[in-house]
């Protein structure tokens, strides 16, 4: 009998519903999109907060300086037919490359348009619903042990230039990732036989029992963590995939299956898109062509500058916002929305912010001195000043949704906290630690030992919100007497640092992944993602601390256990107790605060954007599910 992972999705919709509801401030149950020919849905969560009455606006520093255009003039596509141009601010800063459209490029993919608007997800999840979104993907199910599964794709599905896209597509994407382990997807399908049974039905054959497959190989919520198949008809003659740019205009490259095509690179910051008139899901009857004629990503600079792009209407939608610009917005303009009317105003988000060590360097390899320094942190003060007091304290590494509130409780009811204090500030316990360890208070107030002051370099990517926060970290380390400095990076450089091995103290969300039950994020810190000699990790969710102790090797000996049971199993709860215990125990990361995502929105062109009270989908522009807002957008005139 075969097994279909759909069937999670009534437990994940009431857990995410609920999720919705409780954490964004209660309001009537949403209601369908209109315009959609099935039920809309789809994927995960990536990490922002809000409050009313806004303090002191952080410091703009956010996106690096690149090209800022004035708001009147933000891209070409306006001028060619506005009504018809969904014109989009760049979410993550510039892009590395912007001639780069290899959807397994290092970096964030989604930043110029590759994952939004070319690629279309096999399946995606929907936060709000709780159920997988079919889209290139039909159906996927499993043998009673889930060590086969089953894909089926929909019928008549092409690439952009006619060519049928098939079950020879999916077999070559596989295969080509287990040939060239150093494309940049975590999903490396290492020991797993993939075969076509027919045009469209793929067959997987693991070499474990693995119920989450569905879930968290093809129907990804991080654009980091999306299988994206690609034509065989073009890629089988690629050499070397691993350095392919998949950019040629006068081979109409790139080529994938989505309803909009390249159209230009007009500058390292502006990208334009145009509908595929005979895109395959009009042409086969399964969705009716978008009213979205062009989409186009601009970048027009500091978060001063787009959000007056916003104000003026020269943009539909501002990438995340700080609170206080948000708050500053709507006084402005009242027209402007988002995903709530009420604070925290944005959507809870996968991804909270932690600040994280790198394992391989002293002292940050020791737990104790780790666990030091969380004993200094204050989380409200930085919540106050980051995020107008709009957010929540993290003190584990579970996304707040109500769905994993149980898994929260569990460490409270068993005595985790108790035994591990992670939520108290307690100057003097680490006083006591750093001064077992050797050092001594200087006369300017810092730790010292053997004459070399106790540093700590706290990198962060370029971000408004992060930048603020990182900054009223770097002063609350300074004050417990660490030679503390923070250091802003531009988004490539950080990955780039990130994925090789290359940062000391980092403000991230390296733990990002879990939606229904704890086992993605658990994951995150497993050993197994652990590389060869001091290679680059696959992904930014693969234990980039390198944490790699006994104690690391127990606690992902339990991850594996509760990996090989379905979402909702009794028994994950009493494991996911004893690897939490280990966990704690070392501590190799930090959490601070629980994210909310604030995507605000100009209707006054486009209209149906999901909202609480129209929560089709969740609003996150960052991933495929973007896909699903661009095809339900309407016309405002």
């Amino acid at each position: 009998m075969n097994k279909s992972v759909t069937r999670i999705a009534p437990l994940l919709a009431i857990l995410t519903l609920l999720a919705a509801l409780t954490l964004m401030a209660c309001a009537p149950a949403p209601a369908p999109p209109a315009a959609a020919t099935q039920p809309p849905a789809a994927t995960q969560p990536p990490a922002a907060t809000e409050a009313p009455a806004a303090t002191q606006p952080p410091a703009a520093t956010a996106v690096p300086p690149t090209a800022a255009a004035e708001p009147t003039q933000a891209s070409s596509g306006a001028a060619q037919d506005r009504a018809t141009t969904l014109i989009l601010d760049t979410e993550g800063g510039q892009v590395a490359d912007s001639k780069n459209f290899n959807p397994y490029s290092g970096g964030r993919g989604g930043s110029n348009g590759i994952v939004n608007a070319l690629v279309e997800p096999v399946f995606t999840t929907n936060l709000v619903t709780g159920e997988f979104e079919p889209w290139l993907g039909e159906s996927m199910t499993a043998n009673d042990d889930f060590t086969v599964w089953t894909l089926k794709l929909r019928d008549g599905i092409e690439w952009s230039d006619g060519t049928p896209l098939t079950a020879d597509d999916v077999v070559f994407t596989v295969e080509m990732i287990q040939k060239f382990p150093d494309l940049a997807t975590p999903h490396k399908f290492k020991d797993v036989a993939v075969k076509k049974v027919d045009d469209r039905t793929v067959e997987f054959t693991l070499p474990e029992s693995d119920p989450r497959f569905q879930l968290t190989v093809w129907a990804g919520q991080l654009q980091s963590q999306e299988v994206r198949i690609v034509p065989k008809h073009i890629w089988e003659s690629v050499a070397d995939p691993v350095t392919f740019t998949n950019y040629d205009p006068d081979k109409g490259w790139p080529v994938f299956s989505g309803a909009w095509t390249l159209d230009r690179v007009v500058s390292d910051t502006e990208f334009q898109y145009k509908l595929n008139e005979n895109w395959w899901g009009a042409k086969s009857g399964w969705r009716e062509l978008p009213a979205v004629k062009t989409i186009v990503w601009t970048l027009l600079g500091d978060e001063n500058t787009r959000a007056a792009a916003l104000e003026n209407g020269d943009i539909d939608q501002l990438a995340i916002a700080s609170p206080s610009t948000f708050l500053t917005l709507i006084a402005k303009n009242p027209d402007i929305i988002a995903w709530s009317k009420e604070p925290p105003y944005g959507n809870p988000d996968v991804c909270g912010r932690n600040l994280e060590f790198n394992h391989t360097v002293e002292p940050w390899n020791d737990p104790e001195m780790r666990w030091a320094v969380a004993q200094v942190i204050d989380r409200e003060k930085l919540i106050d000043i980051a995020y107008n007091g709009f957010t929540t304290p993290a003190y584990n590494f579970l996304p707040p949704f109500t769905g994993l509130d149980k898994f929260r409780e569990l460490l409270e009811s068993n005595g985790i906290f108790e035994k591990y204090p992670i939520q108290q500030i307690d100057a003097d316990a680490a006083k006591k630690v750093f001064e077992a360890k050797g050092y001594t208070l200087n006369a300017n107030g810092i730790y010292e030992k053997d004459g070399k002051p106790l540093a700590a370099t706290v990198v962060n990517f370029d971000d408004t919100i992060i930048n603020s926060m990182n900054g009223a970290l770097i002063e609350q380390l300074r004050a417990a007497g660490i030679d503390a400095k923070q250091d802003i990076q531009p988004i490539p450089t950080f990955v780039e640092n990130l994925l090789n091995n290359k940062l000391e103290l980092y403000v991230f969300f390296g733990s990002c992944g879990s939606t229904i039950d704890p086992w993605k994020s658990m994951d995150s810190y497993s050993v197994r993602h652990i590389p060869e000699g001091n290679g680059p990790i696959s992904g930014f969710y693969s234990n980039s601390w390198r944490w790699n102790t006994d104690t690391a090797k127990k606690y992902s000996e339990i991850v594996d256990q509760i990996g090989k049971l379905v979402p909702g199993d009794p028994k994950i709860d009493d494991l996911w107790v004893q690897a939490m215990d280990l966990w704690y125990s070392e501590l190799p990361g930090i959490p601070l605060v629980s994210q909310y995502l604030i995507w605000p929105i100009n209707p006054s062109v486009w209209t149906n954007w999901p909202t609480e009270e129209n929560g089709y989908i969740q609003p996150d522009m960052a991933g495929t599910n973007t896909l699903i807002i661009f095809h339900n957008l309407k016309p405002a005139q």
